[in-house]
């Protein structure tokens, strides 16, 4: 069964107060986490609640794209090769994120893998393998990624992309409303 909830924990080493905020710093914290069994879809609620905060927090649609991406990446990598499809092996997700990025750890209770000697998928040799493309796609969407030691916990960082200015003048205009921009 999903077990999922917005609650106080201490995420990342940062203690929160009964609101869920940390404590003594922005009211625009949000954090939740999640375990769950290793069966596919499993994440799809918090997934969705993650986009959701994302974009009422103004995140472009190609990062929140990215975030999903990543998000889906990390999961199906803990199901399928951390846990091996186990579903009495629990898939645990924290979620940390206020306005400038997102931290998001997935834990899964494998015995790990050597993260570090990972072929990379775009080499000729390997374009043909039906896996080991995961690791690249979330190392390449989000800002930072790293593993702990033993290769069975990913943390992935997020930053939102630089927002993008419009300018609209109307049609006409000979003022240069966009000076500067």
């Amino acid at each position: 069964m999903f077990r999922y909830k917005i609650q106080p924990i201490f995420l990342f080493g940062v203690p929160s107060d009964a609101n869920g905020g940390e404590l003594n710093e922005s009211p625009r914290l949000w954090r939740a986490q999640t375990a769950f069994p290793s069966v596919s879809g499993q994440e799809e609620p918090l997934v969705e609640s993650i986009l959701h905060e994302l974009e009422s927090r103004g995140w472009a649609p190609s990062d929140l794209f990215q975030v999903q991406l990543a998000l889906e990446e990390g999961v199906a990598n803990a199901i399928e090769h951390g846990n091996k499809r186990d579903p009495d092996k629990l898939v645990r997700i924290e979620v940390e994120l206020d306005d400038s990025k997102i931290l998001v750890k997935i834990q899964d209770e494998g015995e790990g893998f050597p993260h570090w000697a990972l072929p990379d998928p775009t080499d000729e040799s390997n374009l043909d393998k039906p896996s080991g493309r995961g690791v690249y796609l979330i190392r390449n969407l989000m800002t930072k990624v790293w593993f702990n030691e033993k290769g069975s916990c990913i943390y992935m960082e997020k930053n939102p992309s630089p927002s993008e200015t419009w300018c609209a003048t109307e049609i006409g205009d000979d003022s240069d409303a966009c000076a500067g921009k």
